[in-house]
């Protein structure tokens, strides 16, 4: 089954992980067709403002025996606005811009263009719904051969489909590629990933860059209906570096029904959010 499309990378892609389980559990099937339904909750809060958005994802996916290949496709509802993008919320350079401070280096060359934006952010902020953001990806692993667990590579390309002026995606079109390796001890598992988002095109490119981003996470063992961890995740870009930490807990009613909490924290910075709570209920089918 699928989870979030992103739990390191906008919080470490985890939606072919739990594909991945799936299918080694069910090895003895050619192919493995199967649809999720995702209901989504996140909230951000910011020194002087805060962000929410609703979602709903259908996410068919196709496993063959070490691939899995799937897409999302989002509906969206948000308020405010939202850092849809694993890098600087480029929104607050209207506080900098008001404020009179510096703007990055690599931000000074689009003022102009920047000023323009934000007086269109102001005349209409409150609340837009839409389809977001594409995302389609394949991953590929194996199991340890003699010790519990598993790795993980996943390639993935993130569309710019959505209307960005009404702040329904992030403008930009990316290509991702991130390795996963998950361990599992007797009372405890361990999770390590690093990633690369190359920045390919999009309206928004001259405002974001792209990044680089490794993460790590211990949680209680992955094969029982409750889960608490917590993690650590770096993300390194030109614009700004940032570092967060989260707690999250996930609880596995049935084969078919999980629901996951996860509350996040970064440190200080213009760009990122000081905090989010991100709450999802998924189904599988």
């Amino acid at each position: 089954m699928l989870g979030f499309n992103a739990l390191l990378r906008n919080v470490v892609s985890i939606v072919p992980l739990f594909v991945f389980g799936a299918a080694q559990a069910a090895a003895d099937a050619a192919i493995d067709v199967g649809v999720d339904l995702g209901v989504r909750y996140q909230a951000q809060q910011y020194s002087d403002n805060n962000a929410s958005l609703w979602s709903t994802t259908l996410s068919p996916y196709v496993a063959y025996e070490d691939w899995i290949v799937g897409v999302d496709v989002p509906f969206q509802r948000v308020e405010g606005v939202f850092n849809f993008r694993g890098s600087a919320q480029q929104a607050r350079n209207c506080d900098l811009l008001s404020s009179g401070a510096q703007l990055p280096e690599k931000l000074e060359p689009f003022r102009d263009r920047l000023l323009a934006r934000c007086t269109a952010l102001t005349e209409e902020n409150n609340t837009e719904e839409g389809v977001g953001d594409v995302n389609i990806y394949a991953s590929f692993g194996k199991s340890f051969a003699h010790t519990s667990g598993y790795w993980l590579w996943t390639l993935g390309y993130d569309g710019d489909n959505a209307d960005a002026e009404r702040q329904l995606g992030s403008g930009t079109r990316d290509v991702y590629l991130d390795f996963v390796v998950i361990k599992d001890h007797d009372y405890f598992s361990l999770l390590f990933l690093v990633g690369y988002n190359y920045l390919v095109g999009g309206v928004n490119k001259d405002l974001y860059d792209s990044y680089s981003y490794i993460g790590a996470e211990i949680s209680t063992q992955k094969d029982k209906p409750w889960l608490m961890g917590i993690g650590v995740d770096y993300q390194y870009d030109n614009v700004e570096p940032i570092v967060s930490a989260r707690l999250f807990g996930q609880w596995q009613a049935s084969e078919s029904v999980v629901f996951k909490v996860q509350v996040k924290g970064y440190e200080h910075s213009v760009y990122y959010p000081s905090s989010s709570v991100d709450a999802s209920l998924l189904f599988s089918f």
